[in-house]
């Protein structure tokens, strides 16, 4: 499994069409055309932004890459308020992530309103939400928490 595992990250089989295919089916992923949200952190030590911005050009939709002010988890967890938030935003994605970078929009606050407006503009109306849990084709389970937290 290890030398499997090798042999397909040192040949990066998904940044070529099909070079990977998973169950029998060849993987493109210029053929993903839904929007994608793309969030990465300024000082991610785990998955760094500019890695983060070259895997958000291998889809063939919209991407909206946004680029937060802090680490792995702080970029994350990064509620409004925080004065020290900071994140980044650019209509174009060229192809170096330093020239996204220095053409980028600079904001102030946390990038989760953006992530809000981002999400509304592709969401239907809000509806109610049901009374009562479950449906006739999706009946309810029990009552929370459950029984599974009695279990040894």
């Amino acid at each position: 499994l290890a030398r499997t595992t090798d042999r397909t990250v040192q040949k990066h089989p998904l940044i070529r069409a099909d070079a990977l295919e998973v169950c029998g089916t060849p993987i493109d992923l210029k053929q993903v055309t839904v929007d994608i949200f793309s969030l990465a952190g300024t000082n991610d030590h785990i998955t760094p932004w500019k890695s983060c911005y070259k895997s958000a050009q291998l889809f063939g939709g919209k991407v909206e890459f946004v680029l937060s002010s802090s680490g792995h988890i702080q970029s994350i967890l990064n509620p409004p308020g925080n004065p020290k938030s900071r994140y980044m935003t650019s209509s174009e994605m060229p192809i170096m992530a330093e020239d996204w970078q220095e053409n980028s929009t600079k904001h102030t606050d946390s990038w989760w309103l953006h992530w809000q407006a981002w999400q509304a503009e592709r969401s239907g109306n809000l509806k109610k939400a049901p009374a009562k849990l479950g449906n006739k084709a999706y009946p309810a389970g029990e009552a929370e928490p459950g029984t599974y937290v009695h279990e040894r």
